[in-house]
């Protein structure tokens, strides 16, 4: 039987290079006698194998430095190797924390990539991994790049600190990381392979990602706010991934974000993630706080566990968000007692206060999602990054599956519409407009018309507008023009014009008639539908989820006068008849035409256009309409007139009830595809108009204020302050959110901004 102790080395021997088990003792300042008696006695228990560093490589090794990072303020220095297990102090946040030991201690900075000789020719092995470089060390833990011979690829590493593998506790979090992490497949997650324990090290093995952490990407005056922007809407969708896969991050900080080669992000270090509060209160000691200071939402600095949530997340992505944009955190640094006090108790200064200059709308989405209360930030991650990518609609749009996926294409019948449309125009005689439209004549056909539109259900439609005609005949009006008209319903035939008509031929009126048409269409071949006057409560009451400031108060308007608007957003091919020109990004020759390649972008509408083009192409088809009555005009309806308009009569976020139908009726983030679509696929609202709700924001004639609503008339209000610096949008676009497609959301930018997210929809009225 072999001796316990270790076989002597004598002078002049030569100690071939061994294997041993590398556990919890640093191997790295071993004498030789040291190394064959560890050796000999660990090297039929343990299973983490490490090659001895031979006498050769040794005397050819240089005194090397260490990656670390503070947990405070995650700034990355280096340390002397020999320093590992004894307390330094951060030269930026000035604050004492131990380095870690226990743990293989890399070289960094020498060789080529930062690879010393002696581990080209020893490599550290963990399980199967052989580690080639420390990439950064932190108080739970190192974090190495290593390779994975069984697979060919590079991995990297994180090895837990051998203190902590005493901690049941500890050892949990750790290996739930990973548990969590590998539950989600994300663009924008790092990917998790491989979690285990090897002897007495426990190690998570994910995908290698070639770059840096986003904490040492910040310059100290802020990222350009588009870029900021973007890559904030890529974290926040890949927060909103992991919440409905039921994980909560609960670190969220630049220091846990990657950027890549092409500087897209990736969201890591899942290592306080958890899915119940029990099993949070568990894994945690009462009274402890999780997380990084500078980052925690109220509800985490405060200690208040019950309340911390995916809304605890966003807060994080807020801040984030806020240091990419102004270089530095909403508070600064100091003991962490008190930055918790003020994120719980103090509100941050407004990003501009630091970056002047800086959108107003960015700046309400980053302080939105910092909002102290959760019920007060984004309802979703994804309802965070629609904001932003509302925005900054150029950002890289994230690869992951859509909630509903969009039609191929339109139903043949709106082709047909179309179609027909133009051939009925055809018959219209160039000589002064018929004065009355006889509905046992050509109405029939235009209902039939329209009953193409609506598909197989058109008889409901049909019923519900002749439920509409009978409740106002004895008014003497005629409300709907959709069902044809046979037999009986023939008993209410025609209506009366005070002002251009429906084109036809020409018939003398034969029985009661109406004072306006309830539909017109113009000389370019817009179509219009009558607006009566009414009133209506304008904004969004203090319960409506998604509710900014700028929609408060609630309040009681009235619209005097009638006035039509268009059935759909103007269209390219309307724009380029009016204008010659098409600025559209989606179109054939546009910024965007990868994304409509092969498609017939003519009845899309048009967009980048700025408020300013917008008015001066209302202004050219007054004067291209030569025919239109006296004392009427083409302008941009007012915000009041456009909600008004869109609410068709109700008072819900949307007119057809809560969000979880919106793809139904409009072209939004979860189901456009990254670009606008052709007009009128969607459902319309109960009067008769198209794509109010998404595929474009559409110009109104009014300046933005914020505080407006709080001193505006009550009829007929249209905001005409001088000194205002945006004008209002109205209605969502094909790249943000459900909460931006309510019915009394808010846009502005400045009346010289051309965005692919931005068109317009003409109003015809009295001047």
């Amino acid at each position: 039987m072999r001796s316990s102790a270790a076989p002597p080395i004598g002078p002049g021997t030569r100690r071939a290079p061994a294997t041993l088990i590398w556990g919890s003792a640093s191997v790295s300042a071993w004498t030789d006698s040291q190394h064959e008696s560890f050796l000999y006695n660990r090297l039929m228990t343990l299973r983490v194998v490490v090659r001895a560093t031979s006498r050769r490589a040794s005397r050819r090794s240089r005194p090397m430095s260490i990656k670390v990072q503070c947990p405070q303020c995650q700034a990355v220095a280096a340390a002397p190797e020999g320093h590992a297990g004894r307390h330094v102090r951060c030269k930026r946040c000035n604050t004492k924390f131990p380095l870690p030991r226990g743990v293989p201690t890399l070289p960094v900075g020498a060789g080529v990539a930062g690879r010393s000789p002696v581990l080209a020719e020893s490599p550290v092995i963990i399980d199967r991994y052989e580690v080639r470089e420390l990439l950064g060390s932190g108080s739970f833990g190192s974090v190495y790049r290593a390779f994975d011979p069984r697979l060919g690829r590079e991995v990297a590493l994180k090895v837990l600190r051998t203190e902590m593998t005493s901690s049941p506790q500890a050892v949990e979090r750790f290996l739930r990381e990973a548990k969590a992490a590998a539950k989600l497949d994300h663009p924008h997650i790092v990917a998790v392979f491989d979690a285990g324990r090897a002897g007495d090290v426990y190690f998570i093995a994910s995908a290698f990602i070639k770059g840096g952490t986003l904490a040492s990407a910040i310059p100290e005056t802020g990222m350009e706010p588009r870029r900021a922007a973007e890559l904030a809407a890529q974290l926040a969708s890949a927060l909103g991934y992991a919440h409905r896969n039921g994980v909560v991050h609960r670190d969220v900080k630049p220091a846990n974000i990657l950027l890549d080669e092409q500087g897209s992000l990736r969201l890591m270090d899942f290592g306080l993630a958890g899915w119940t509060q029990e099993e949070c209160t568990r894994l945690t000691k009462a009274g402890a706080i999780m997380g990084t200071p500078a980052y925690m939402a109220p509800e985490q600095a405060s200690g208040n566990t019950a309340q911390i949530g995916p809304a605890s997340d966003l807060y994080s992505a807020g801040v984030v968000l806020y240091e990419l944009l102004t270089g530095s955190r909403p508070f600064a640094e100091g003991h962490p007692a008190a930055l918790m006090y003020l994120i719980v108790h103090k509100e941050a200064a407004p990003p501009s206060e630091r970056r002047p200059g800086l959108d107003a709308r960015l700046e309400a989405i980053c302080l939105k999602a910092m909002a102290k209360k959760p019920e007060d930030r984004f309802d979703s991650g994804e309802a965070m990054a629609a904001a932003l990518r509302a925005w900054a609609p150029t950002a890289v749009r994230m690869a992951e599956p859509l909630a509903t996926k969009a039609p191929a294409g339109p139903p043949a019948s709106v082709f047909e519409w179309d179609k027909e449309t133009a051939d009925y125009r055809s018959g219209r005689p160039d000589k002064k407009p018929p004065a009355t439209l006889p509905i046992g004549g050509n109405a029939g056909g235009l209902s039939t018309v329209m009953a193409s539109r609506f598909g197989p259900n058109w008889m409901l439609w049909a019923c519900s507008s002749l439920v509409i005609l009978l409740a106002v005949v004895s008014a003497g009006t005629v409300v709907c023009l959709y069902p044809p008209r046979t037999g009986a319903d023939r008993a209410v035939k025609t209506i009366k014009s005070q002002g251009g008509t429906l084109p036809g031929e020409r018939e003398e009126p034969e029985q009661e008639t109406e004072e306006l048409r309830n539909e017109i269409v113009n000389s370019i071949g817009m179509r219009l539908n009558l607006v009566k006057p009414g009133a209506f409560l304008m904004g969004s009451p203090t319960e409506e989820a998604g509710r900014p400031d700028d929609e408060q108060p609630q309040h009681s308007v009235e619209i005097t006068r009638p006035f039509y608007l268009g059935v759909y957003p103007v269209t390219q091919a309307e724009y380029v008849q009016v204008t010659g020109q098409n600025p559209s990004w989606f179109s054939k020759e546009g910024g965007g035409k990868n994304r409509v390649e092969g498609l017939d972008t003519s009845r899309f509408p048009v967009e980048q256009v700025s408020w300013n083009e917008a008015v001066a192409f209302c202004e050219a088809l007054n004067r291209l309409d030569a025919k239109k009555p006296t004392g009427w005009k083409y302008a941009l309806p007012t915000e009041a007139q456009w909600e008004y308009a869109c609410r068709a009569g109700v008072t819900t976020p949307y007119f057809f009830g809560d969000a979880d139908d919106l793809g139904k009726y409009a072209w939004y983030g979860v189901n456009a595809e990254g670009r606008t679509h052709k007009v009128g696929t969607r459902t319309p609202n109960p009067w008769g108009l198209f794509d109010m709700n998404g595929n474009v924001w559409q110009w109104c004639a009014d300046w933005h204020s914020k505080d407006y609503y709080a001193r505006s008339p009550q009829k007929d209000p249209q905001n005409s302050e001088n000194g205002r610096l945006a004008r209002v949008s109205r209605g969502g676009s094909w790249s943000g959110g459900a909460e931006w497609c309510r019915a009394a959301a808010r846009s502005a930018q400045a009346p010289g901004t051309r965005l692919n997210w931005v068109g317009l929809r003409v109003c015809f009225r009295q001047d």
